[in-house]
């Protein structure tokens, strides 16, 4: 049975401490990227966001990219863990054992992802929108396509690695820890809905990504991913599938590359509604898989022991 020690911070004191971590990070971030910059490139950091786009600067992009990554969403994450709670780690789900039936799961919903994705991206851009509106859309999702291939080098097996690690492994560690681990356990204790959470830590997961395109595709994994996390509580099997997401799309560019196709990250999957119907029932038979499969954790596993002035009573955690 895994317990999860609280120190007796209320929900409100809680939410403070994350939300003023992750904007302290923002800002610290911000201010130790530039000299790194400065060192890496020579350049001025009067002209960074322009000069962060251009294949000469690159590894510098990348690098300030791994530590802005970290101070905004790692660190801040991890240290609300550690103040709210004595075992700060089994908070955010590093405590629990590998289930081989949640790991099937999770890797079948991987494989059912690729054409859901592809077809709610085709949605959101049938969606009617006023002329000016969908300009400045396609604006930030060029600005976004555009910040993403500056980080990539995929000329050898070497890029391809580093950009790997930062373009999938290091975002899905860090934003299924922030989003997942931190703020929808919170909320979940917090309000005693668990799905009321995993909504609104979907639609904040999406919203931070500035890119309206793939809002429903996001919104819908975040979702996926927060039933994943609520009923396993093991946040690995989070990473794994925020992972392999992400490293389809960087092995995509690759590929191309290596056939000496031009990268573009706003090319069309090609994919029909349909496949993206047929995988939407079968995403919905496998959270409901999971749900069979996690009765005796949800009874038994999940204990949080109350200081005297907790918020979250004993009984109330009992039958979440």
């Amino acid at each position: 049975m895994q317990k999860i020690y609280s120190k007796g911070f209320n929900g409100w004191s809680q939410l403070a401490i994350l939300l003023g971590l992750v904007g302290g990070g923002l800002i610290v971030g911000g201010i130790v990227v530039l000299p790194i910059w400065k060192i890496m490139t020579g350049a001025s950091i009067m002209n960074l966001e322009a000069d962060m786009l251009k294949p000469q600067y690159a590894t510098a992009a990348q690098t300030i990219q791994v530590v802005s990554t970290i101070f905004m969403f790692l660190l801040p994450v991890v240290i609300y863990a550690f103040i709210c709670y004595k075992n700060g780690w089994a908070f955010l789900g590093f405590g629990q054992k590998l289930n081989n039936t949640h790991l099937l799961i999770a890797l079948l919903v991987v494989v059912c992802s690729v054409p859901l994705i592809s077809a709610l991206e085709e949605i959101n851009k049938m969606i009617p929108l006023p002329p000016a509106t969908r300009l400045r859309f396609d604006n930030m999702e060029k600005k976004y396509n555009e910040q993403v291939l500056a980080m990539i080098q995929l000329k050898s097996w070497g890029q391809y690695f580093i950009s790997i690690c930062v373009i999938a492994l290091l975002p899905a560690v860090t934003e299924e820890l922030l989003f997942r681990g931190g703020l929808q356990n919170l909320l979940s204790l917090w309000t005693r809905s668990p799905w009321f959470s995993i909504v609104l830590t979907a639609l904040l997961f999406s919203a931070v990504h500035l890119s309206w395109y793939g809002f429903f595709a996001r919104f819908f994994l975040g979702m996926i991913l927060g039933a994943i996390f609520y009923y396993t509580q093991n946040i690995w099997l989070n990473i794994l599938v925020h992972f392999i997401n992400n490293a389809f799309v960087v092995t995509v560019l690759f590929a191309a590359t290596k056939k000496g196709q031009q990268i573009d990250m706003a090319a069309e999957q090609n994919m029909p509604l349909w496949s993206g119907a047929i995988a939407l029932v079968l995403m919905l038979l496998l959270v409901r898989w999971l749900m069979r499969t996690s009765q005796a954790r949800l009874e038994t596993d999940l204990v949080i022991l109350p200081n005297s002035n907790n918020p979250f009573d004993e009984k109330d955690i009992a039958n979440l």
